[in-house]
Parts: C-alpha cells; sequence; structure tokens
C-alpha cells in the first residue's frame, strides 16, 4: 500500500471516528456555571444577599427571545473572599414543566462544587425552550458554603408574542 492512501485511509478513519464522538454530544451541553453578558433580552428578579453573606448577590433571570425562553440564575460574589457554591437549581413551571426533577441543576451530586472567587459573577443556563405568550416565573436556589439553601425572589417575564 503506498504512504499516499495510507495516509487518505488514515483521514478517512479519524474523521469518521470523530462525527461519531461529535455525534455523540447532546444538542446543549450539561448547564454549568458560564460568564455571561445581559442585555435588553433579559428580565431579572430583585438582587438577593444570600445568608452566607451580604455580599453574595444572587438574582433569577428569563431571557426572552421571539418565542421562547430559558430561566438563569446569576450570582455575584462582591467580596474578596472566595465562596464555594455546592450546588444551584433554577426552574420555572411555565418552561419546563412542574416538579423537583425538571429543576436544572449547576453542581451538586457528580458535578461537583464550584469556587467562585472574590468580584466574580456566574450563571446557571437552563434550556432555551419555545414559549406561547404567557406570563412565565422562575425561580432559583442557591447553596454557599456551608450555610445551606437559601431561594431568590421570583421573577416574570411575558415573552415575545
Amino acid at each position: 500500500m503506498s504512504s499516499r492512501r495510507a495516509r487518505n485511509l488514515t483521514a478517512t478513519a479519524v474523521a469518521a471516528v470523530s462525527f461519531v464522538f461529535a455525534s455523540a454530544i447532546p444538542a446543549h451541553a450539561a448547564p454549568d456555571w458560564q460568564t455571561y453578558k445581559a442585555n435588553s433580552d433579559w428580565k431579572c428578579g430583585d438582587d438577593k444577599p444570600h445568608k452566607v453573606s451580604r455580599d453574595l448577590i444572587f438574582q433569577t433571570c428569563i431571557v426572552k427571545g421571539e418565542r421562547k425562553a430559558q430561566a438563569v440564575l446569576v450570582v455575584s460574589n462582591r467580596s474578596t473572599k472566595d465562596v464555594v457554591l455546592p450546588m444551584a437549581r433554577v426552574h420555572s413551571n411555565g418552561l419546563y414543566g412542574t416538579g423537583v426533577e425538571n429543576e436544572v441543576q449547576c453542581g451538586g451530586m457528580f458535578g461537583g462544587s464550584y469556587t467562585l472567587h472574590g468580584g466574580q459573577a456566574r450563571a446557571c443556563f437552563a434550556p432555551t425552550v419555545p414559549v406561547h405568550c404567557a406570563d412565565i416565573v422562575a425561580y432559583g436556589k442557591l447553596w454557599a458554603n456551608s450555610a445551606g439553601v437559601d431561594e431568590t425572589y421570583n421573577v416574570v417575564a411575558r415573552p415575545g408574542c
């Protein structure tokens, strides 16, 4: 076999294997803490200091689009000290159905804890889903350090119809 043909076969095999693995990745990645940039499509509830510290601020937001929306839990560490976030959940009955099994979770269980460094802000994004013309309510829960869970104020939004 010529070296040219061997290279072609190798390239084809690598492409096929890459396609198989790329196809196995879900349409939206598992939720995790991400940086974010809010804009006019974001409708957020009031800031709430977490019971672990008045410098750990969190809120629930709904990102509205044309006939689609997603719930987001935003957390800001306004102190100079790190905060460990063992777990967070964000949910909207209007977007994802009822019940704790439909809450989107960041960290916890097998996801592990996330360290939010002083001065950082991060968001936990739930999936974007199609919506009808209706008011949508979203809420979030945040575990921090060893203080346990605290809940955000609800946010209400009406996506574009």
